[in-house]
């Protein structure tokens, strides 16, 4: 793989409360908790969309990696 598909995989701190990067709680006043995901690319973040559960945003997330990355996409360890 090239540099920059490697760096895809580069494992920095999550400084997010879901403890899974790309996948944030979005909150809205007067309304539930909600889950945000957001993936970036060539310097540049995407917004995935906003989320009932954390599992809709983490598959929302793994997809985008799939079709961003391809093989070499991170490998899933499970989350949270």
């Amino acid at each position: 793989c090239s540099q920059a598909q490697n760096r895809c995989n580069n494992s920095r701190p999550s400084h997010n409360t879901s403890g899974t990067v790309g996948v944030l709680p979005y909150h809205r006043k007067n309304s539930e908790c909600r889950w945000r995901a957001q993936i970036t690319t060539r310097n540049r973040t995407v917004h995935l969309g906003v989320f009932k559960t954390f599992d809709e945003a983490l598959a929302a997330r793994r997809n985008m990696e799939r079709e961003l990355w391809g093989e070499f996409a991170p490998q899933e360890v499970g989350h949270r």
